[in-house]
């Protein structure tokens, strides 16, 4: 991946890279942390699950189980008391980044543009 992104002068990298993305750290400019807030999420989640599978996510439905099973996972994202991607866990890589952080916290599309572009300069 280095390579990749060491072949251009400006690039963007979306996702969660605590831990695997440590090599690219020093040659990160901004970094960007999105936080939704746990019933907001949930919500979305809900909602984006209903669109893709319908009524299969409801009481006897096929992906019943599986659905609650990931709303369940997802809801666990603030305490970290559960494996992998936790909000404890992002907030002890972002203690350890020397580059500007911004931090978005459920703010609309514009308000978060604006800001990623003032930190830009």
């Amino acid at each position: 991946m280095h390579a990749d992104l060491s072949s251009h002068d400006k690039w963007i990298l979306s996702g969660s890279l605590d831990g695997w993305g440590n090599p690219l750290v020093p040659f990160f400019e901004l970094v960007v942390f999105v936080y939704v807030p746990k019933d907001v999420r949930i919500e979305r989640l809900k909602k984006r699950e209903f669109q893709r599978y319908g009524n299969e996510i409801l009481p006897g439905g096929s992906r019943y189980e599986p659905s609650n099973e990931f709303i369940e996972w997802a809801a666990g994202y603030d305490t970290g008391l559960l494996t992998g991607r936790s909000l404890p866990r992002h907030e002890k890589w972002l203690e350890g980044l020397s580059c500007k952080i911004v931090r978005i916290v459920n703010h609309s599309l514009d308000e978060s543009v604006r800001q990623v572009i003032d930190a830009l300069g």
